[in-house]
């Protein structure tokens, strides 16, 4: 972990860093906003701005180990790949069917295919039995 030297940089990511733990705390309850990946954002933020906060966010109970599973290259599970992807479209569909610009509409099945791209290409990590 390499923290940034330049203080307004560091304060900046520490910054972004508290609004990805916000927006991946609204994500709890809001179907259709996730919670992980801004949790994985908020850890890269702090990896570069605050070990502190890089570390309790790796050593939370529930949230820790997929981010931590993330961050070292074992992927993303199965199980959770078909719950983002289904959620994504989901929502991706309400929101196409509201919006009547052509080009808005081009930008959405864009964002949703490049969304979907991303979480398929990651390898598919190993579920945790309880």
């Amino acid at each position: 972990m390499k923290i940034v030297k330049n203080p307004v940089l560091r304060n900046l990511l520490k910054l972004a860093g508290f609004i990805c733990i916000g927006l991946g705390i609204a994500g709890i309850p809001l179907p259709g906003l996730p919670t992980t990946p801004f949790l994985i954002l908020a850890a890269f933020c702090f990896s570069k701005s605050c070990e502190t906060s890089y570390n309790k966010i790796l050593n939370h109970p529930k949230f820790g180990p997929p981010i931590k599973d993330y961050l070292e290259g074992k992927g993303i599970p199965r199980k959770i790949k078909i719950i983002a992807i289904v959620c994504m479209w989901t929502f991706l569909t309400f929101s196409f069917a509201k919006l009547q610009q052509p080009y808005l509409r081009l930008i959405l099945i864009a964002s949703g295919a490049y969304g979907s791209w991303f979480i398929l290409k990651e390898p598919d990590a190993p579920s945790k039995k309880k």
